[in-house]
């Protein structure tokens, strides 16, 4: 791989690390980037944009769960006064996300997706170090994925 695919491999991998709230956005060719899920919560569109028929898609929220506006406070409205169109996706993120699942769930009403989540609340937060919630998050996908498995098999028709 010669340089210069390894370094945009490299800045994409950084820029996608780039969490709101926790990081600074990181600048590729003096334009500010954060993790993609601010505008694209859950990537699906591009696979189907590239002619797939069929999409497996993971979600980390049970089917009932609908996002929230969330209510930026005073320091991250300060902390990203100098990016406006970061703030702007902030504080549409909950239509984009709730209209991205809706599609989501039309293509699944459609025989067009398979969709693997959690049945419920993950018992793990974002950022956790608990042992036991994550192995209890582990073993929840675990056991989802052996009750589904062959029902994604037939979907991938293995």
């Amino acid at each position: 791989m010669d340089g210069s695919k390894y370094n945009t491999l490299l800045d994409n991998l950084k820029a996608s690390s780039s969490l709101p709230f926790i990081s600074k956005p990181y600048i590729i060719s003096n334009v500010p980037h954060l993790d993609g899920g601010l505008t694209d919560p859950i990537s699906f569109k591009r696979a189907l944009e590239l002619g797939y028929e069929k999409i497996v898609v993971i979600l980390t929220q049970p089917s009932s769960y609908v996002k929230e506006l969330l209510k930026l406070p005073g320091f991250l409205q300060s902390k990203y006064k100098k990016y406006p169109k970061i703030l702007k996706a902030l504080k549409n993120r909950h239509d984009l996300y709730n209209k991205q699942r809706d599609d989501l769930f039309q293509l699944y009403e459609e025989g067009k997706a398979f969709i693997i989540m959690p049945p419920t609340k993950i018992p793990a937060k974002r950022i956790d170090k608990n042992l036991k919630r994550l192995h209890r998050a582990y073993d929840s996908g675990y056991e989802y994925i052996c009750a589904h498995g062959d029902a994604l098999k037939r979907f991938l028709k293995l």
